[in-house]
């Protein structure tokens, strides 16, 4: 069967005299300017012996790749069962390296992730294939956020989980703002890392020896055209430069807006890059504007300035380079320095410096090789660079932890489920109201500890917005009917007002138990448990149709500062002991029978001057 893990190369072992035993040619054991690849398991170099061929693909945002296709009887698994010995070698710790001149070049450590059996023209070789411990990361999906922490913050947090000898990592993020809030929603954290280097076009892989997110670790190694490489492929590419992104701030209610020519582009060293944009600016001449949704814009402009800057300089990743060389001092992330030959001049001239974005190496019997692809080394954004690259989330559930918003725009604080553990909130969020306006609308928030709906703008998981309230296995309304009857509103203090379908009633009370209730009959009820006031700033008219009963069981009290009328058909008063009444001027009263009587004591009429008793025919006085 064809082996399409080497390609441009055979493998096929030396028949001896003994049938039993392969001898496997190497190639010097690196002593001289031929690479070798001495390969190691668990402290053992097995190549040594037998010839080890081997591929090693490296790629940013990828766990690099190590497939080594071994003779069967490196692990005694010849003439015996299919990987009847070689099935142990499961997570097993491989140390690549390349050697040249006796010298180490370059060193890969890895673990094996799985073994297979292969039979080739009927001999069994052995494929290790084997990751690097990058994979560790990937151990399962996780959720989980990180409030006001730079990038590197956020990366040194994630490694501080692994206590693991296997991973060594080397975190120098370009970018150094604070983020306000960054979630990692159902992702392993390798895969978590990888979503925020293409976010910010941090560059992210594993160069062998180490984990590196960021742009350090690198190592640089001069390339002559004729000694390291035969052949090159330079690339000039073209791509619009002008734009603008424009996003709505809800908090301040404005609309930023960045044009990518604000930002000057970096100091373009390479004469190929520079004359890519420079040519790119003259072609795409028409600027348009992309509108920025997907983000709550928690510091402002602050915010979509650095995306634009961030995306101006990745729309300025115009140039790269492809190559094949036999220099094994090259591992992903490295800097190739290449100098081209110039067959008039008699003379090397440099053609630029690249860091390594992908390599793969081919060891074999014949040769040592590997293939780079480059980008110009002063770019400082990855060329996969997208800033729409958050996490996605479908609405969930959430506590409400505060609900008193220093900027008083009715926000709250939510923690969702998967934030319990360890006690992360969101930040302050807008919650749907009703109605909405300057100075009007409606003003519900759910209290501290009530059950929420959640949803994320665009479904990004960074941009939460609370669309609603929930009831819960512990938090019920308390007014549940059959039938559906009652609709209320009640607050956290039992203030209430219920519409009751069953009466037809509704019914509006407070904490103490006063209460009004249209009855849903006709009637309505006004109960005041202590005092009741009135005021009215003009009129007052009260008419009732039928009967009107007043009981007072205390003292009543009447002041009219103007005139009082009263009329009745009859007026019948009983006051069970002393009745008075002061007139500061004059008191007339007539009617067409007058008689003043008293039951039981006397009746005298006095006046401070004249007193004067006058009947229009006679006066009578009697006794008795």
């Amino acid at each position: 069967m064809p082996d399409e893990s080497f390609p441009n190369s055979s493998y096929s072992p030396l028949n001896s005299s003994d049938s039993s035993e392969i001898i496997y040619q190497s190639s010097g054991l690196g002593q001289s300017f031929i690479p070798y690849a001495r390969v190691s398991v668990q402290g053992k170099d097995i190549s040594k012996k037998d010839h080890i061929k081997v591929k090693i693909t490296q790629k940013m945002l990828t766990h690099n790749r190590y497939d080594l296709l071994c003779p069967s009887e490196v692990f005694a698994d010849k003439n015996v069962y299919p990987l009847q010995n070689s099935k142990y070698l499961l997570g097993a710790r491989v140390l690549i390296e390349l050697i040249q001149f006796g010298k180490t070049a370059s060193s890969f450590e890895a673990m094996v992730t799985g073994v297979e059996y292969v039979n080739e023209n009927q001999y069994p070789f052995i494929r290790l294939i084997c990751s690097a411990p990058s994979v560790l990361l990937d151990q399962g999906a996780r959720s989980r956020s990180f409030t006001n922490l730079s990038l590197k913050q956020i990366v040194e947090r994630v490694a501080s989980g692994y206590n693991d000898q296997r991973l060594n990592f080397l975190i120098a993020p370009f970018s150094e703002e604070v983020l306000p809030y960054t979630c990692q929603i159902n992702e392993s954290d390798f895969d978590f890392l990888k979503r925020l280097a293409v976010r910010f076009g941090e560059f992210f892989y594993h160069n062998g020896q180490s984990l590196i997110f960021g742009i350090q670790g690198q190592r640089k190694s001069v390339l002559l055209e004729g000694k390291d490489f035969y052949k090159y492929n330079l690339r000039m590419n073209s791509s619009y430069q002008h734009f603008s992104c424009r996003g709505y701030d809800l908090n301040q209610d404005l609309v930023h807006e960045f044009d990518s020519q604000r930002f000057s582009s970096r100091n373009i060293v390479n004469l190929f890059q520079f004359r890519s944009i420079d040519s790119s600016e003259s072609i795409f001449t028409h600027k348009h504007t992309e509108f920025f949704t997907s983000d709550l814009l928690v510091n402002g402009k602050f915010s979509m300035e650095k995306v634009v800057e961030r995306k101006k300089l990745s729309k300025e990743n115009l140039a790269s380079i492809e190559t094949q060389t036999d220099s094994p001092f090259l591992r992903l992330g490295d800097i190739m320095s290449m100098q081209a030959w110039d067959q008039e001049k008699q003379k090397a001239l440099p053609i630029e410096s690249y860091r390594i974005l992908e390599i793969v190496h081919v060891y074999s019997a014949e040769c040592y090789y590997n293939l780079p692809i480059g980008m110009p080394r002063e770019h400082p954004i990855a060329p996969y660079f997208d800033e729409k690259a958050f996490p996605r989330a479908d609405s969930q559930y959430g506590v409400v932890v505060d609900n008193n918003d220093p900027w008083a725009l009715n926000r709250v604080k939510v923690r969702l489920v998967w934030q319990r553990d360890s006690q992360e909130t969101t930040p302050w969020i807008s919650m749907l109201q009703a109605h909405s306006g300057d100075g009007q609308g409606a003003h519900v928030l759910p209290e501290v500890g009530h059950s929420v709906l959640v949803d994320f703008l665009g479904g990004n998981a960074e941009a939460p917005v609370v669309v609603g309230t929930v009831f819960n296995g512990n938090q019920k309304s308390g007014f549940h009917t059959p039938n559906n009857d009652l609709k209320s509103f009640q607050t956290r203090c039992g203030t209430k007002r219920v519409a009751n379908d069953a009466e037809g009633s509704i019914l509006e009370e407070d904490s103490a138990g006063s209460f009004f209730k249209l009855e849903g009959d006709g009637n309505v009820t006004l109960h005041v448990v202590k005092n009741l006031n009135i005021r009215v700033g003009e009129n007052l008219s009260v008419a009732v149709g039928k009967d009107m009963v007043s009981r007072i069981d205390g003292n009543k009290s009447e002041s009219v500062i103007g005139d009082s009328f009263y009329s009745a058909h009859n007026v019948t008063a009983t006051v069970s002991e002393n009745y008075r009444g002061s007139v500061g001027k004059v008191f007339y009263q007539s009617s067409g029978n007058l008689e003043v009587q008293t039951l039981n004591g006397e009746l005298k009429l006095s006046a401070a001057t004249l007193a004067i008793v006058k009947g229009l025919e006679d006066v009578k006085v009697s006794k008795g």
